[in-house]
């Protein structure tokens, strides 16, 4: 559905916090017009109905100021997918709507396309089998810590 951030007059830009703009109206990244309406219908449901910021009012310009309040909504939702077909039916149809995002042709330098949380899952898999990579220098940094508070430094790997 994205497609990548824009610059301010259009087309592809280089700026992380072009697609931010300062409100929805600003954020062309979004993708056509069921990207657009998708978005219009996100804002209303997590901006205008939980009484937080949307729109031209919904600037990340304030989240720099010390102590700037934070004005954003969240909504979350719960359905039940056998209400509207058979779970058997609706795994099936998972299954093959996921087959297709990830056989989606890629962009140059693209090795694959992750599912969401399957990127994490397979790091959280290497991590289990090979442990958690330390920086070399956290284990003088961590006994230095433990050396000034008089505690006694744990064991890492």
């Amino acid at each position: 559905i994205a497609t990548q951030p824009q610059a301010t007059g259009g087309g592809p830009g280089t700026s992380s916090r072009a697609p931010l703009g300062s409100g929805f109206m600003s954020r062309p990244v979004i993708g056509d017009h069921k990207g657009y309406g998708l978005a219009l219908v996100l804002e209303v449901l997590t901006g205008v109905l939980t009484g937080a910021g949307f729109g031209q009012a919904h600037s990340p310009e304030p989240l720099a100021a010390p102590g700037a309040r934070y004005d954003l909504g969240h909504l979350f939702g719960v359905l039940n997918p056998s209400v509207f077909m058979p779970p058997s039916q609706f795994l099936t149809r998972m299954e093959q709507l996921c087959e297709e995002v990830v056989q989606t042709p890629r962009a140059l330098g693209v090795e694959r396309i992750y599912l969401p949380g399957e990127l994490e899952r397979e790091r959280r898999e290497v991590r289990l089998r090979e442990g958690i990579p330390v920086h070399d220098e956290t284990p003088a940094a961590l006994q230095e810590l433990c050396d000034r508070l008089g505690i006694e430094r744990p064991v890492l790997g």
